[in-house]
């Protein structure tokens, strides 16, 4: 559900927020991740994915976007590359997450990707050329 609500508010945020984007998307889905580490309540179990699944729409959106934009005659190797990596990371990582998790518990998965997820933001700003305009 935040994939889907991700992708009908992004277009205006990412028209608002202009370079500052891909961090504040960064700082929302460490957020969603750290509300996972502490959570004890279902509901806030549920603002947490649903926070951490607009995240993911926004900051995916924005890496394919920006290596489509590097080598726009290579558009669709650049989208093929992408889904490869997303789906070859995503089922190494339920792989991994599942030993982590029966070992240590999910804070052990959650806390460390709440501060990947920020870092990632914004080194994404940096390759995609997203930065600041000097003022």
């Amino acid at each position: 559900m935040g994939s889907v609500a991700a992708s009908r508010v992004i277009p205006g945020l990412r028209m608002r927020l202009k370079s500052a984007f891909l961090p504040v998307a960064g700082v929302f889905g460490a957020l969603s991740l750290t509300a996972l580490v502490v959570a004890v309540e279902p509901v806030l179990m549920v603002v947490g994915f649903f926070g951490f699944g607009m995240a993911f729409v926004a900051l995916q959106s924005a890496l394919v976007m920006g290596a489509q934009s590097k080598v726009p005659q290579l558009r669709g190797t650049a989208m093929s590359l992408a889904s490869f990596g997303m789906f070859v990371g995503g089922a190494t990582g339920a792989a991994v997450n599942g030993m982590i998790n029966n070992a240590f518990g999910p804070a052990a998965i959650y806390a460390p990707a709440a501060v990947f997820v920020l870092l990632a933001a914004f080194a994404a700003r940096q390759l995609t050329g997203m930065k600041p305009k000097a003022t």
